[in-house]
C-alpha cells in the first residue's frame, strides 16, 4: 500500500478502498479525502479496526481479473521514466490490485497465488521498463514524432534535484512569504509552467529547500489551487511529488507533445538577434516536463535559425549551443548594406538554401560561396562545358563548368543545370531557366509566386523575401550594394 497515491485511483477503485474501511462511498473527491485521512491514520500507527470484509470471492475474482487484463497491455506498452505520471498511475493501480488479492479468502479463492504472481510480474516489468528507459534515454511515447525528424536519443528523464537548496555558509534564507508569488489556477494569473519556473529560480536565489516549499502552500497558492494544495498536501512526501500532481491537474495530457510541436515550428524572427532567439528557445525547452538532449536542441535550433545563418554556417561543424551563439554574434558584427532584391528558399538534399531571384539572369548561377557547398554535398562540376557571362555593367566573367542541382521547392523536385562562376560572390542566383524548369511564376512586385500549373495557389512572404523581410545578415550574403549589376548570359549558352 505504500506505493499507492490516492488521487490516481478511479471511482471503482476508490469505492473498494473506502468500503473495506467502513466508509460510505460518495463522489470521487469525497472518497479521495476520506481515504487519504484513513491511510494517514493507518501509517501513523494508530489502532484502526476494519469492519467485516464486504465483498464476496466472486466479486474479488471478477474485479481482479478485469484490473489485470486492463493493466497488462498498459505495462507492455509502457516506455517512460519512473518520474512520469503514467508510471505513478500504473504503480498505484497495481498496488490496489495486490491489496485486493491479499484480502481474498485463501480457501475459496484457489486462483489467488496465480493472481498474485501475475500482479507482481507486472509490477516488476513496470520498474524494469522505467530503468531501461532512463538508461537508454529513449524517446517517450508522447514525443515519438521526434523520430520522424531523425532525432535520436533525444529525450532523457528529468533528474530531480536535491530537496535542499545549495548551502552557503552565512547566507540567510528568504522564505516564500516574502516572494509575492502565487499560483491560483485561473486564466488571469500565471500559467503553471511559468509559476514553477519562477519558484525554482527564487528557491535557488533565496536559498530555500524544497521541504520548505512543500510546507509553504498558504504563501504560494491561492484560490482553487490552494484548495487543491489542502486536499493533496498530506498525500505526498516531497515537493517534486506535489509538482507532479499539479502538472497532472493543470496541464493537458498531451502537454509535452503540444509544446514540442510549438518548439519545432518556432523560427527566428526577422527582428530577433541570435542571442534573443536562443534565449527564447531555452525558455521553451525548460518548460517541458522531460529534458531534451543538447544534441537534439542544437539540431532544432540549426534548422530554425534564419536562412542566412544556415547558409553561412553550412560548412561549419557547430557542436554546442554556446558555439552557435558565439558564431551568430560574430556574423551580426559584420557591416550590412540594404538590398531590396527578392530571395526564394529552396532545398538541396534537404538543406535549406536562399537563392537570389534575378529577373535579368537568363541562367541559374552558382557563385563562389556555393562551390564549397556542392563539394560538401558530394556533387561534381563538369568542367568540359565553359562559357562567358556578361553582367549588366558590361563586364564579362568566365564560368568553370556546370553542375546538376537536385532542387526541391515545396515538395516539387527537379534537376536544374547550373553554371559555376567563382568570380561572383553569391551563393546561388536563380535565373529564368530555373523559373521555367520548376514551373513557377514569380510576382516580384508583390513578393509572391505560384506554380504555373496551379495558378490559384499563391505562396506569399516567407518564400519570396525582399530586404525588409530578410535579416540584416542575409543581405550581406548576396552582395554588398543594392546596385550590384544583374547577370546576363552570352548568346549560345
Amino acid at each position: 500500500m505504500s506505493k499507492m497515491q490516492v488521487n490516481r485511483l478511479n471511482k471503482d477503485e476508490l469505492t473498494y478502498e473506502v468500503r473495506i474501511r467502513g466508509i460510505a462511498p460518495g463522489t470521487v473527491e469525497e472518497m479521495r479525502r476520506s481515504l487519504a485521512m484513513a491511510r494517514r491514520l493507518e501509517t501513523s500507527g494508530d489502532s484502526v479496526k476494519y469492519p467485516e470484509y464486504p465483498y464476496s470471492v466472486e466479486d474479488d475474482i471478477k474485479a481482479v481479473e478485469e484490473k489485470l487484463a486492463e493493466l497488462e497491455p498498459l505495462v507492455a506498452r509502457f516506455g517512460d521514466s519512473s518520474s512520469s505520471n503514467s508510471f505513478y498511475t500504473y504503480q498505484t493501480k497495481l498496488s490496489h490490485v495486490l491489496h485486493r488479492i491479499d484480502n481474498m479468502d485463501e480457501e475459496k479463492a484457489t486462483q489467488r497465488p496465480e493472481y498474485r504472481a501475475k500482479a507482481l510480474t507486472l509490477f516488476s516489468d513496470l520498474h524494469r521498463k522505467a530503468e531501461e528507459f532512463e538508461k537508454l534515454q529513449s524517446v517517450p511515447p508522447q514525443l515519438s514524432f521526434l523520430e520522424q525528424s531523425s532525432f535520436e536519443a533525444a529525450i532523457e528523464p528529468v533528474r530531480r534535484s536535491s530537496s535542499t537548496s545549495p548551502s552557503r555558509a552565512g547566507i540567510k534564507s528568504i522564505l516564500p512569504n516574502k516572494w509575492n508569488l502565487k499560483f491560483c489556477g485561473d486564466k488571469k494569473g500565471l500559467s503553471l509552467s511559468a509559476f514553477l519556473e519562477q519558484v525554482e529560480e527564487l528557491r535557488l536565489a533565496r536559498h530555500v529547500s524544497k521541504n520548505i516549499l512543500l510546507e509553504s502552500g498558504i504563501d504560494l497558492f491561492g484560490g482553487r489551487a490552494y484548495q487543491f494544495y489542502l486536499a493533496y498536501r498530506n498525500q505526498v512526501s516531497t515537493w517534486d511529488d506535489f509538482v507532479s500532481l499539479l502538472r497532472e491537474e493543470y496541464l493537458s495530457p498531451n502537454y509535452n507533445e503540444k509544446l514540442f510541436e510549438e518548439i519545432r515550428r518556432r523560427t527566428q524572427g526577422s527582428d530577433e538577434s541570435i542571442g534573443i532567439y536562443l534565449a527564447v528557445m531555452t525558455g521553451y525547452f525548460n518548460r517541458l516536463t522531460c529534458s531534451v538532449s543538447e544534441e537534439t536542441k542544437l539540431k532544432i535550433l540549426m534548422r530554425n535559425i534564419a536562412p542566412f545563418y544556415q547558409n553561412q554556417l553550412a560548412l561549419v561543424e557547430v557542436t554546442s549551443i554556446a558555439q552557435l551563439r558565439d558564431l551568430g554574434k560574430r556574423l551580426e558584427a559584420q557591416n550590412v548594406v540594404n538590398d531590396e532584391r527578392p530571395y526564394l528558399k529552396i532545398e538541396i538534399f534537404g538543406k535549406p538554401i536562399l537563392g537570389l531571384l534575378d529577373s535579368g539572369a537568363s541562367r541559374t548561377i552558382l557563385g563562389s560561396k556555393g562551390i564549397a557547398l556542392i563539394r560538401e554535398l558530394g556533387l561534381t562540376i563538369d568542367h568540359s562545358i565553359t562559357s562567358f557571362c556578361a553582367v549588366a555593367n558590361g563586364s564579362r566573367v568566365r564560368s568553370v563548368g556546370v553542375v546538376s542541382l537536385p532542387v526541391s521547392l515545396r515538395g516539387k523536385f527537379r534537376l536544374v543545370e547550373v553554371i559555376v562562376v567563382p568570380e561572383l560572390p553569391h551563393l546561388l542566383i536563380l535565373g529564368a531557366d530555373f523559373w521555367r524548369v520548376m514551373g513557377i511564376v514569380p510576382d516580384l512586385r508583390h513578393n509572391e509566386w505560384y506554380f504555373s500549373s496551379e495558378p490559384v495557389t499563391v505562396n506569399a512572404v516567407g518564400h519570396v523575401n525582399g530586404d525588409s523581410l530578410l535579416s540584416p545578415l542575409e543581405r550581406t550574403y548576396y552582395g554588398t550594394t543594392p546596385q550590384e549589376p544583374q547577370i546576363y548570359m552570352d548568346g549560345g549558352v
